[in-house]
């Protein structure tokens, strides 16, 4: 949608170098006169992380939108808790601890382009996941769990599940979300979370089982379609493009959104004291204090 839009440099940040020169080539076919390029990005390595940013600084390119849409999980009923390069839960790792770092390094960009400008986004792609109260009565009990510091990832195994694992990853973005736009009020730069719904045509389950996918997309997403759970690729990128780019949507910060409308995320993830504590743990895990000192 972004490339079709025209007067965006996209640059498409992804982990395999083969399937994301694939995808620029793909969005050229589609669009020939569209500006994107592929950069090596995987937010499960901090390594990677800096190389990338450094890489883009490089370019000498401004920064107008930070879309934070990377997102593993495991399959849903593994017990066995995996890890990153870096020794964090990986799901954990992945989808909070490495948009945390991705984002606080490019602060710096979106507030000079804010400052020229008038504006610049983060988007954080969460999930209705993070709160659950949205799922049902089953899956409830895996996801269920309260967030708790001292067992951020999952350091006592036992209570371990990939659907947990990926609630609390969730929840985390909403937090994030929430201290971020309280810590650049002011700045022009802002930050929105969504759920883009369940999207089975992603790469969000390459770390479940092969049993596992092949229900998920040949059973499962006929039965939740009938139910309105699942979406499409379009309908959920719809909703990233309009929270990145449309101009009703300026100015508007520290906002969760759901099949296009503003909703209130969980109450846990409106705890302001657990959102402050959540961005300081990840400044220490990720060793970047300067996180903590980010301020208007």
């Amino acid at each position: 949608m972004l490339a079709q839009a025209g007067g965006y440099d996209l640059i498409l940040a992804c982990r395999n170098e083969a399937k994301g020169n694939e995808a620029v080539e793909k969005l050229k076919s589609k669009v020939p006169d569209v500006s994107a390029s592929f950069m090596k990005l995987d937010l499960a390595s901090l390594k990677s992380i800096h190389e990338f940013v450094d890489a883009f600084h490089a370019t000498g390119k401004p920064l107008h939108v930070l879309i934070n849409n990377a997102g593993l999980a495991c399959d849903f009923k593994d017990t066995t808790v995996n890890h990153t390069e870096d020794g964090f839960e990986l799901t954990f790792g992945t989808n909070h601890l490495g948009h945390f770092l991705l984002t606080n390094l490019l602060i710096e960009d979106l507030k000079q382009t804010a400052s020229k400008d008038g504006e610049a986004r983060v988007v954080i792609v969460s999930s209705e996941l993070h709160d659950p109260k949205t799922v049902n009565h089953r899956m409830r009990n895996d996801i269920e769990f309260p967030f708790e510091f001292d067992n951020l990832q999952f350091e006592k195994a036992e209570t371990y599940n990939g659907l947990r694992a990926y609630g609390n990853s969730k929840l985390a973005n909403v937090f994030f979300m929430h201290e971020l736009a309280r810590r650049v009020e002011g700045s022009g730069v802002t930050a929105t979370a969504l759920n883009p719904g369940f999207i089975p045509d992603t790469e969000l389950l390459r770390g479940a089982s092969g049993w596992s996918k092949f229900m998920l997309r040949n059973v499962l997403y006929h039965v939740l379609r009938l139910f309105n759970v699942t979406r499409t690729l379009d309908h959920g990128s719809g909703m990233i493009f309009d929270l990145a780019t449309k101009p009703e949507y300026k100015g508007v910060t520290g906002k969760y959104f759901n099949d296009y409308q503003e909703t209130e995320p969980s109450e846990e993830s409106r705890d302001t004291e657990k959102a402050k504590k959540l961005w300081d743990v990840s400044a220490d895990l990720v060793k970047y204090q300067a996180a903590k000192d980010l301020r208007v």
